[in-house]
């Protein structure tokens, strides 16, 4: 399907401008986007900067400096998803999305390099299973606070989150025979990258702090053990500790902490720790359910 924003009360202003690149510019841009066929209220974008900017010449590409303040209020992101159609094993319905903070870039002779610093949120998340359309994942609202990116021309890309919070969250986890939990297929690599892989870069470097997690809704199916399991957990609240992807000595496992209901009778608490970012996976967690009631559960 083809991409279908809509742009209105677009306003930029530039103010004079040398081809030096040494010179920069003060740079301001504001505009309304919206969704063809959506009744919600468009969401908005701003920046506010300096801009440097030299054309190409016959020896040397096209060098760009953007430095500015970046603020977007409930983008529409599904209003993107096509250009990522290749990358997902879902259909993402809504997800408006929110930036406040620094955003650098700059294009020279050695590439693209990105650096961005602030506050994330993406509300009112639904996507939906690509193949039947079943519910998969949802929340409410997902604030990242501290967020820092940074890409450099052959350097690692790096992630950094201060703290995370998600709130009145649902995810349906099913476990096929083999042992393969679905949301492991989220994202999806296209057939000819898996025909004819390209050589990897350095390794990306991720570091999330805490995370806190509230009222959550987890519709679990174990096709993998004899016979089948399923159950419906509730009111997940608690939080993980900070975890990375680094290897060895320098891997954090997350402390978890989480507590709720099973089938609606039951108290559940989950203790322990995890890692989904290493190679294999940490996962070392004790689960303790109490008051359950037995006629819910299949045999």
């Amino acid at each position: 399907s083809a991409v279908a924003l809509r742009w209105s009360a677009l306003q930029v202003q530039l103010g004079a401008w040398r081809s030096d690149i040494g010179a920069d510019t003060p740079v301001s841009a504001a505009a309304r986007i919206a969704t063809d066929g959506q009744g919600a209220a468009p969401g908005s974008l701003s920046l506010d900067g300096r801009l440097g900017l030299r054309l190409a010449t016959a020896v040397s590409p096209l060098e760009a400096r953007l430095k500015t303040q970046l603020t977007l209020d409930r983008l529409p992101v599904h209003g993107l998803v096509p250009y990522l159609a290749d990358r997902l094993n879902l259909a993402l319905r809504q997800a408006d999305t929110s930036w406040r903070g620094q955003l650098s870039i700059n294009q020279d002779t050695s590439g693209l390099g990105v650096v961005a610093s602030g506050d994330l949120t993406v509300d009112g998340l639904r996507a939906v299973d690509a193949q039947d359309g079943s519910p998969l994942l949802d929340w409410k609202t997902l604030n990242l606070r501290g967020v820092q990116v940074a890409l450099a021309p052959g350097q690692p890309f790096k992630l950094k989150v201060a703290d995370t919070a998600l709130s009145d969250y649902f995810a349906r986890i099913d476990i096929a025979p083999s042992g393969r939990v679905n949301l492991q297929d989220v994202l999806r690599t296209p057939a000819d990258e898996a025909r004819a892989p390209t050589p990897a870069g350095p390794p990306a470097q991720l570091d999330f702090g805490p995370v806190a997690l509230v009222n959550g809704h987890v519709a679990f199916s174990d096709r993998f053990v004899r016979p089948n399991y399923s159950a419906r957990l509730t009111e997940l609240t608690g939080r993980l500790g900070a975890f990375n992807n680094q290897a060895g000595a320098n891997s954090t496992p997350a402390e978890v902490s989480l507590r709720g209901r099973v089938e609606g009778s039951g108290t559940l608490d989950i203790a322990g720790k995890l890692n989904p970012l290493v190679t294999p996976p940490v996962l070392d967690i004790t689960g303790n359910v109490r008051e359950l009631e037995l006629p819910p559960l299949s045999t």
